[in-house]
């Protein structure tokens, strides 16, 4: 029932969803036979596992669910991030630099004031494995998506103070815990 992606995504993200694809309402820890009954209070911790239990629905499996994520949620990622740059900067090169930087690079952003940090993840080899950060999954793929969503809906509730913007801003701020 598993994928081979990732031996992660299968010890503990697909035995997640495969709960959710049995008809419970919420994950329980599948690690540990003591909890096994124990669900977890947290939506952030159950919602990724509903969206990938759709994905897997729609397409027949759980392994193309888990690598068609793969594709899917970064690319979100770096599109809702250039919206967000871009709304901040109106630089549209500077915005897709940033958000391709944001995915591919993710720790560059915090070593900003540190060139040669920056230099040291870019170029050094030990540093090559972070390039494929953003394919795990559901953790950062889905919750960074989350994530920068609720951060570009109160940027935008802020700037253009409408109700929709602040409650659904709420509603993704709430996902995160």
């Amino acid at each position: 029932f598993g994928s081979s992606i990732a031996t992660e995504e299968v010890y503990t993200y697909v035995p997640e969803v495969q709960e959710i694809l049995d008809g419970k309402l919420w994950v329980s820890d599948t690690q540990l036979f003591e909890y096994k009954d124990k669900s977890s209070p947290y939506v952030g911790e159950t919602f990724p596992a509903y969206i990938m239990a759709t994905l897997a629905k729609m397409f027949g499996s759980l392994s193309k669910a888990f690598v068609l994520a793969d594709v899917i949620f970064p690319a979100f990622a770096v599109l809702i991030t250039y919206i967000l740059l871009y709304g901040l900067t109106k630089q549209s090169e500077l915005s897709a630099a940033g958000s391709l930087i944001s995915v591919l690079f993710p720790r560059i952003v915090a070593l900003v004031p540190y060139f040669q940090k920056i230099y040291q993840e870019i170029f050094v080899p030990e540093s090559y494995l972070d390039f494929m950060f953003f394919s795990r999954n559901f953790h950062p793929q889905l919750s960074f998506v989350f994530y920068i969503t609720a951060i570009l809906l109160t940027w935008k509730a802020v700037n253009k103070p409408k109700r929709l913007y602040t409650i659904v801003a709420g509603v993704f701020i709430g996902l995160q815990f």
